[in-house]
């Protein structure tokens, strides 16, 4: 639903995998120059899962916060869509889903 909402082409090559999460490990931390070190063994699936509920939920402390900026830097369509949704709620201003909720 992100990846349609926000339209993310990037987002929706990785949504369009059999298993999101690992897709989107794959798409977070291969090739990263800076990848956040983990608290413990938790493998990149798990990471990215943390990301992007951490996204879409406001999640923002722990190891969420720098997992958000990885997921900045290779997801800014979704993101930003998340980003913006949230400082209208911030404002005051009403914000709906495409259903009207």
């Amino acid at each position: 639903v992100l990846t349609a909402l926000s339209g993310d082409r990037q987002l929706a090559d990785v949504a369009a995998a059999t298993d999101l999460y690992a897709r989107l490990g794959e798409a977070l931390f291969s090739g990263a120059r800076w990848v956040p070190a983990a608290d413990d063994d938790r493998d990149d699936r798990a990471r990215a899962k943390i990301a992007m509920l951490s996204a879409m939920y406001g999640g923002t402390s722990g190891e969420a916060g720098p997992l958000l900026g990885l997921l900045r830097q290779r997801f800014p369509a979704a993101v930003s869509y998340v980003e913006r949704a949230a400082q209208a709620g911030e404002r005051g201003e009403r914000v709906r889903s495409r259903l009207g909720r």
